[in-house]
């Protein structure tokens, strides 16, 4: 009776949780394309390193009135804020050498921003973190009731370690993943 109750409740939470693993696989997959898809953008510069910051400033400083910051971001990217002839405060990535403009800042896609949601709280914020904690959990509980029906079906820990310890890799790594 123990047994059907054990093997019940681990079906249970693993259907029930087998939804939210999709969920974060597939998200998870589509967004490690989004670092992909900005590093490709012609804004790098290939040695950035061997320019000293007082060559990029007095560069940006024959372009523009005003330098507010110079910045190098997750891609590698030199982005500068400045304001320009006309007074116009702009932000875009430059060139360290010249000091020309190069390319506009990347914006989170939509798209990213979305999947980035769906993600991280399934569209309930705080709510939603916390209900993928609680999932979480039931996949600590599936895990720790998989462990128990493996060894009720081995007849106890002792001899299911004596009995895997007698078999081969290949028979134990089989009999576990069935």
């Amino acid at each position: 009776m123990t047994i059907s109750i054990w093997r019940l409740s681990h079906l249970t939470l693993a259907i029930s949780t087998s939804l939210f693993i999709v969920i974060a696989a597939v998200t998870g997959l589509i967004l490690t394309f989004e670092p992909i898809t900005n590093k490709l953008k012609p804004y790098s510069i290939g040695s950035y390193e061997q320019i000293s910051i007082a060559e990029t400033i007095e560069a940006l400083e024959k372009r523009y009135d005003e330098i507010i910051t110079i910045e190098i971001d997750e891609n590698n990217f030199v982005a500068a804020s400045i304001i320009n002839k006309k007074g116009e405060y702009k932000s875009f990535y430059i060139n360290p050498k010249t000091g020309e403009k190069i390319g506009n800042l990347i914006k989170k896609s939509r798209f990213y921003d979305f999947i980035t949601n769906l993600h991280r709280s399934l569209f309930l914020k705080s709510t939603g973190r916390l209900l993928i904690g609680f999932v979480s959990f039931l996949l600590f509980i599936i895990a720790i009731t998989g462990i128990i029906l493996i060894f009720k079906r081995q007849g106890g820990i002792r001899k299911s370690f004596l009995q895997s310890c007698k078999r081969k890799l290949s028979t134990i790594l089989s009999y576990i993943f069935w």
